[in-house]
């Protein structure tokens, strides 16, 4: 594994990580988008898991912690769907730069979703798209939450916190701001998912 910085075009840093497979030539290149509060190894280490399992396939694979995220530049309460855009274009930026010619396919966990969905009407080389779980329905994810996940951390406790500090907590830990939730109610990621056209599996847990 190569670990690089990588630098999204508002200058914030991210942490990017390539893993270069050896088959020649490779089946293709396949970019990871991680969920909300994590970083690029996403929950657990899925991702680094998931990453060796492609390797070793036959793919190459890039990682990448967007803003506020792990070791990547800005912070918790500066996250915002915008600014996760931004972070999601210099990574296929690069990817294309770095792998030109190979297919790249995404696979997107969770709220990293939302940024994926959104760039879909540019990505028009995407050969196949994976979301884990993913976030899609903004308004019953975070504003009128239907999930016990949803509900402990945006419900009313997490929005009187949010109104009187600016910010709130998610599992007590990570402090989402209140420009990101001013954003839930203008972006429609489902939206987005279906006006696009590429092949797509969707894994959905009973889960959160």
């Amino acid at each position: 594994m190569q670990r690089l910085e990588l630098s999204s075009v508002d200058g914030i840093w991210l942490d990017f990580a390539v893993h270069h497979c050896t088959v020649e030539p490779p089946l293709g290149v396949v970019l990871l988008v991680h969920g909300i509060t994590v970083d690029m190894d996403e929950g657990g280490g899925m991702f680094v898991r998931l990453a060796q399992q492609l390797v070793s396939q036959g793919f190459d694979v890039v990682r990448f912690s967007f803003r506020g995220h792990g070791a990547s530049g800005g912070t918790q309460q500066g996250v915002t769907i915008a600014g996760e855009c931004l972070d999601l274009q210099a990574a296929v930026t690069a990817v294309r730069e770095r792998f030109a010619g190979q297919r790249m396919s995404i696979v997107a966990a969770s709220f990293g979703a939302v940024s994926t969905a959104l760039s879909l009407s540019w990505l028009d080389d995407l050969y196949r798209l994976v979301l884990w779980n993913p976030v899609l329905d903004l308004r019953r994810t975070f504003l009128v939450p239907e999930l016990a996940w949803g509900e402990e951390n945006f419900g009313a406790v997490g929005q009187k916190c949010l109104a009187d500090n600016g910010f709130l907590l998610v599992d007590g830990e990570f402090q989402l701001g209140r420009v990101l939730f001013t954003e839930f109610v203008h972006y429609r990621p489902l939206d987005d998912f279906h006006a696009a056209d590429v092949p797509t599996l969707i894994v959905q847990s009973s889960g959160r």
